[in-house]
C-alpha cells in the first residue's frame, strides 16, 4: 500500500516511541536513510514487478482505501478473482487509537540505550520490577509528547523535492499520478492536518 509525504512520516513517531529517535523531524531525516527509503515506492516495487510481472502485483493507496473503501476492496477481489458477493464489514475500525507519544528526556539516553541493548534487563530484570517501579523509571528517563507539538514543516520542506522526484519515478514506472498526496506537491496549513 502506498502512502503520501505526509505520511512519509508514519514511523517517526514509532521511532520516538519506541526510543530509537530523539531527534527533531528534520534531524532524524537527515540522519537516517530510512525515512526516505521507506518513502521510494519505485525503488521497493521494481523489483517485484521485474521477477512477477506488472499483472501479478496489485497496488492501491491508503487514500483510495480511506475514501471508497467498499470500492478499494471490491477491485481487489475482482483482481484476486474473489466472488464480489463476500461480505465486507469495514464499519468497525482497528487500531484506530493511537498510542501515547513518549520522548527520551535530555541526558537519558545512553541510560535508555543501555537499558535496550542489555538482555538481561529486558529478559530478566524489568519483568520482575513492580508497577511502581517500572512507572517511577518510565517518569525519570521519559516525556509524554503531544503529536500535534512536533513541527514537522521543516522536514517536510527538505523532503519535498527528494520525494516529488520519487514520486515521478512511480508514476513513470506504473504509468498513474498521485495528486491525492497533497503534501508532496504543496504545503498544507497546519489547521488542514
Amino acid at each position: 500500500m502506498l502512502a503520501g509525504c505526509r505520511k512519509d512520516f508514519p514511523t517517526y513517531p514509532l521511532n520516538v516511541s519506541a526510543v530509537t529517535d530523539s531527534t527533531r523531524p528534520l534531524t532524524a531525516v537527515r540522519r537516517r536513510d530510512e525515512y526516505i527509503a521507506r518513502s521510494d515506492y519505485a525503488m521497493q516495487i521494481e523489483p517485484y514487478l521485474e521477477q512477477f510481472g506488472p499483472g501479478q502485483v496489485y497496488l492501491l493507496t491508503l487514500e483510495d482505501l480511506e475514501k471508497d473503501p467498499h470500492g478499494t476492496m471490491r477491485a481487489l477481489f475482482q483482481w484476486l478473482g474473489v466472488s464480489p458477493d463476500v461480505p465486507l464489514n469495514l464499519e468497525e475500525k482497528r487500531n484506530v487509537g493511537t498510542k501515547p507519544l513518549y520522548r527520551v528526556r535530555r541526558g537519558m539516553m545512553p541510560i535508555v540505550g543501555l537499558m535496550n541493548d542489555y538482555w538481561r534487563w529486558q529478559a530478566q530484570i524489568e519483568p520482575r520490577l513492580p508497577g511502581w517501579a517500572k512507572r517511577s523509571l518510565d517518569m525519570l528517563l521519559f516525556k509524554k509528547v503531544s503529536r500535534r507539538s512536533i513541527d514537522f514543516r521543516p522536514a517536510e520542506e527538505y523532503l519535498r523535492p527528494i520525494l516529488q522526484e520519487k514520486t515521478r519515478t512511480l508514476e513513470r514506472l506504473l504509468g498513474r499520478t498521485f495528486p491525492m498526496w497533497r503534501t508532496l506537491w504543496k504545503p498544507v496549513p497546519m489547521a488542514d492536518r
